[in-house]
């Protein structure tokens, strides 16, 4: 086994330098760590007194593993008596301490006070070392470091052999038991204070002791993200963060406050995880322990007398109604009975109540985030609380469950749940986080007041990276992308990136959220020019969902003013695919006389192959929106005509024929469909020699493109 400084000086070089590890370099370190197993299994675990090698040191003749026999005087055998009462430590290990303090500062000529702050001050440099190596490997799992992928492959099975053999119940127990007063812990009554460290300084025992119970709770926080916790160790942790939150007060340092956010936010970060698993390696660990889910929510839920220790419990609340929620929507936590789901969503109900009523934002806000703790803390471990801090939030501000608890009680006037919004918002790098974000957004923009606080965040300058001028940019720069490929001979269109996709989706939602909701005067003035909605819709490289997203967020504007309605009627005539009608259902487009990429193209032959149908469902319901707010029936709807024999040729006719990947939108296309008819019908105002001239539709006529042709007025 490796001496403990060795053993960190080689996970440092490999795992920490600014390039991968070289062979030589990795070999010893896969080594390093296999011969250092055991001590890494028993970490911190030292023998303890015994009578016997008291004894032998009290003899002033010691034999230490692989030495010669040592003769002691009475300063050493004194200071060694003091190591091991004050540390708990093994009499013979303490002699070694000795021999090694003598090694690295020469104990010749020092007082006995000194020598032993100095032997004391070697062994808690020792535990030191290890502590930092098993951080050391954790981190380079849980952050991206450039790392080969079979070394961290190699890395990730060692800790998960640790993990799964004890080692995180092992930290838990130490994080406790250092807290203690007593000689195993931070020290007894008459223990010596003060150690010296490796740079000659005289440092306070009980700081020592602090740092190193938060380097350990790091490695915990770090555990989770490797090898999820057990239910077993979840009710531990959180029994440990109630014990060190109760011990909490006005004067307590930075340092134990950090560890108690450590032990919150390992509770909030195994919670998220465990509950928006999906892949069968990785699948729920807490969610299928029936009575794991029983006992703990008795345990989150009952109240303490100690304002301290409620706080945080009530950010482990937030964490726990997130994973009942998501858990369940997975299918996880679902049982046959509808009586476990109506009592799963009763205890959901119940929890929200208490996190709602005591508005843990506020505490997660002033009492967390904003603390000089939390932002003085380990840069890549508060990298890790704001990563989880982020999908807790959009979890849980996302959902349907908890939006009943946010008007208006969570909702109205709550600063602090915008200000916590604010946080949320910055620095999103990827395209999942945003898309999340953005449909957070839209959940908070459900009410009046909430759709002006989303407009404002976008409409500012809150977040570097999100906002409306994003969102109307992005549109112009792929239209402007697309014109300049038709201009250019032989150049097909350039897709739109997935990830560009769904991110515009998104937005396109949140938008159509912000209007509908928005107050119907200040809402006039949100966005004076919509034209960017438009330029999209007739390119066949933008995909079906998007344009869906597209056409349903223009739909949204309709209501605002008849002049803005007019204004849409004329975009969609110079952007929007055309329809093209005349010929019967079951004609192949090849027939016509040159193939044109029109509605009835990408509805039989991009969606129809896709069973998928969320253009043209947006494309009728913006129709039936628009023909709705008519008022012009003086030609009772004859301008209409062309598209209402597309729908009845092309969409209505052939339904039962088709192919749906999701039920739901057959039914869609057939309401659109009926919809369009009774509202044409409606305009049409029926009357008996209607009847009687009646004409079968069905036959063919000369093919034509259509979209209504009105009078426009300026769009504002």
């Amino acid at each position: 086994m490796s001496a403990p400084h060795e053993l960190y000086s080689t996970i440092d070089m490999a795992l920490s330098g600014p390039s991968p590890p070289s062979p030589g370099q990795r070999i010893l370190l896969l080594h390093s760590i296999r011969a250092s197993r055991s001590l890494f299994q028993s970490l911190l675990c030292y023998p303890g007194p015994k009578a016997s090698d008291r004894a032998q040191v009290q003899s002033k003749e010691v034999r230490l593993p692989d030495s010669q026999l040592i003769s002691l005087d009475d300063v050493d055998v004194q200071v060694a008596l003091k190591l091991s009462d004050d540390l708990h430590l093994n009499e013979i290990e303490c002699i070694r301490l000795l021999v090694y303090a003598n090694k690295e500062w020469i104990l010749l000529g020092r007082e006995p006070l000194e020598t032993y702050r100095l032997a004391a001050g070697l062994w808690y440099m020792e535990r030191r070392n290890v502590i930092t190596s098993l951080h050391t490997l954790l981190r380079s799992i849980v952050l991206d470091q450039g790392l080969e992928a079979d070394l961290l492959a190699e890395i990730q099975k060692y800790l998960d052999d640790l993990l799964n053999s004890g080692l995180r119940q092992r930290l838990i127990a130490i994080i406790k038991e250092l807290n203690r007063d007593e000689p195993a812990g931070c020290g007894g009554p008459h223990a010596e204070c003060y150690v010296i460290d490796f740079r000659g300084t005289i440092v306070d025992r009980k700081a020592v002791v602090c740092h190193e119970r938060l380097l350990l709770s790091h490695c915990l926080v770090l555990s989770g993200l490797v090898v999820r916790m057990s239910p077993r160790d979840v009710t531990d942790v959180f029994a440990v963060l109630k014990e060190c939150a109760s011990e909490l007060d006005d004067n307590d340092n930075d340092i134990k406050l950090q560890i108690t956010f450590s032990l919150m936010f390992s509770l909030m970060l195994t919670f998220v995880s465990d509950a928006l698993s999906t892949h069968s390696a990785n699948a729920s660990l807490l969610s299928f322990d029936s009575l794991f889910r029983t006992e703990f929510h008795k345990s989150v839920m009952a109240s303490g007398n100690n304002h301290n220790v409620e706080q945080f419990v009530d950010v482990v609340r937030l964490a726990w109604v997130v994973h009942m929620i998501y858990s369940q929507d997975e299918g996880t936590t679902r049982e046959a009975s509808s009586g476990f789901e109506s009592r799963d969503l009763t205890n959901v109900s119940a929890c929200l109540e208490i996190i709602c009523t005591r508005n843990v934002f506020h505490f997660l806000l002033a009492n967390v985030l904003q603390t000089p703790a939390y932002q003085n803390d380990d840069e890549d471990i508060v990298y890790v609380y704001d990563g989880y801090m982020h999908k807790l939030m959009m979890c849980f501000l996302s959902h349907p469950l908890t939006r009943c608890k946010r008007q208006p009680e969570l909702l109205l006037g709550n600063e602090d749940l915008w200000a916590f919004v604010n946080f949320a918002g910055e620095d999103h790098t990827n395209i999942p986080t945003l898309v999340a974000f953005l449909k957070m957004l839209k959940t908070l923009a459900s009410t009046e007041e909430g759709a002006s606080k989303v407009f404002e965040l976008l409409d500012g300058k809150m977040f570097r990276r999100i906002g409306w001028d994003t969102l109307f940019d992005c549109l112009s720069i792929y239209d402007e992308k697309f014109r300049h490929s038709l201009q250019s001979s032989g150049v097909s269109l350039p897709d739109i990136q997935e990830g560009d996709a769904q991110a515009l989706t998104a937005y396109l939602n949140l938008l159509q959220k912000v209007v509908e909701n928005g107050n119907p005067t200040e809402r006039k003035k949100w966005f004076p020019d919509i034209e960017p909605l438009f330029k999209l819709l007739s390119y066949e490289s933008v995909p079906p969902e998007m344009k869906g997203a597209l056409r349903d967020a223009i739909s949204s504007f309709i209501g605002i003013s008849p002049v803005l309605k007019d204004t849409i009627w004329g975009y969609l005539e110079k952007y929007d695919l055309p329809v093209v009608v005349g010929l019967p259902s079951g004609t192949s487009v090849l027939q016509l006389p040159s193939q044109v990429y029109d509605m009835r193209f990408e509805l039989n032959e991009v969606e129809a192959r896709m069973e998928r149908y969320p253009s043209t469902i947006s494309y009728l319901n913006l129709l039936n929106s628009l023909i709705s707010q008519e008022t012009d029936v003086s030609d009772r709807g004859r301008r209409f005509v062309g598209i209402f024999r597309f729908i009845y040729d092309q969409v209505f006719g052939p339904f039962p024929l088709r192919a749906y990947a999701d039920p739901k939108e057959k039914w869609q296309l057939v309401i659109a469909c009926l919809e369009h008819f009774h509202l044409v019908l409606k305009m049409y105002d029926l009357r008996d020699e209607d009847i009687i001239n009646a004409v079968d539709i069905s036959q063919p006529s000369k093919v034509s493109l259509q979209l209504p042709t009105l009078k426009f007025s300026s769009p504002y």
